[in-house]
């Protein structure tokens, strides 16, 4: 159990020490916040906010 649990905290250690936090002005009002991993170019992560934008209710 205790080397299950360790597995798990690394794992999620290394996800979010790598992760860069992001956030995207929507056109009509409001602000989207995400996070992706640290490769995210600024192109993906805008065409990403404007996709979470696009959707919102």
């Amino acid at each position: 159990m205790k080397k299950m649990v360790l597995i798990v905290a690394l794992g999620l250690m290394s996800t979010t020490m790598f992760a860069k936090r992001w956030y995207y002005n929507c056109p009509g009002g409001g602000r989207v916040y995400f996070t992706t991993s640290d490769d995210t170019t600024s192109g993906q992560a805008a065409a990403m906010g404007q996709a979470w934008c696009d959707n919102r209710p």
